[in-house]
């Protein structure tokens, strides 16, 4: 590929954790700047023991794909066989629309059952979700500088939450596919807004966290040189967390939580981004 200043990067999502409280998060993704194009997937696993178990490729790795109400993931270099059919209809939009960054989401599976096999590590099955974004522009020029995410899943329940913090401020919460207005999201609970219902979390367990070189970038060789700082030194904090769904005093749904809080330094050192590739 010829080197351009062009960026694009095409990521998918997608999660599944098990009525023990096991939980799978994959990651499969396209980078294309400069003089790097890069196919990549990934997996993070916790196991219910808590060991947490981490493998990844930049050679032979395959997208997931699309078919009918099922999205499908084979990736032989993970030994991964997994399929996500989904109970609910698809949600997308569009954040910094006005920006220089716009960000496309789409919701592929808002909630799925899943199953995946991976080699000899083990087979995974219960609720799960899947999400593709596609970010035209370099991430690290996003007007953000906090990100709590997450999605919660029960048997009659998805609720999934976008806070953005920065230049940029929107807090989106969907309840079942719908938009919830005057929604609140903080680190210990989801106020949906409506009819008095809130998320909250109990049974916290870490799944990752450091900045994004030591974490997500890191199996990228050379990674320090092609990205700059604000990239890098971003830091995240992703967690599995036990969800109830509250109605004043009553329960009225529990299921797992996939949530996540991601900070962008305020401040940038000189960008290494034009160093020579």
């Amino acid at each position: 590929m010829a080197p351009s200043s062009h960026f694009s990067l095409a990521k998918w999502y997608l999660d599944c954790v098990t009525d023990e409280g096991e939980a799978f998060v994959g990651y499969s993704a396209s980078l294309r700047w400069k003089a790097l194009s890069l196919e990549y997937s990934g997996i993070l696993i916790r196991r219910s023991t808590d060991e947490i178990l981490t493998k990844s490729t930049l050679h032979g790795g395959r997208h997931p794909d699309i078919t009918g109400g099922s999205v499908r993931w084979d990736c032989p270099s993970l030994k991964l066989k997994g399929e996500w059919k989904s109970r609910q209809q698809p949600i997308g939009r569009t954040f910094f629309g006005s920006s220089d960054s716009p960000l496309n989401w789409s919701c592929l599976q808002p909630h799925a059952v899943a199953e995946i096999s991976v080699g000899d590590i083990g087979t995974f099955r219960g609720y799960g979700y899947v999400d593709f974004l596609n970010l035209p522009a370099q991430p690290w020029k996003l007007p953000l500088d906090e990100l709590r995410w997450g999605r919660f899943l029960s048997e009659t329940d998805s609720i999934i939450w976008m806070d953005f913090k920065g230049p940029s401020p929107e807090t989106i919460v969907y309840h079942n596919g719908a938009l919830c207005e005057g929604a609140q999201v903080t680190d210990r609970e989801i106020v949906l807004g409506e009819n008095h219902l809130n998320l909250f979390f109990e049974e916290t367990k870490v799944l990752r966290e450091g900045t994004l070189a030591s974490t997500a970038l890191s199996v990228i060789p050379g990674i320090n040189t092609l990205l700059p700082a604000r990239m890098l030194n971003t830091e995240e904090c992703k967690w599995r967390s036990r969800g109830f769904l509250r109605k004043a005093d009553s329960i009225l749904s529990s299921g797992w939580t996939i949530h996540e809080v991601v900070r962008w330094p305020h401040s940038d050192p000189p960008d290494n981004s034009g160093a020579p590739l």
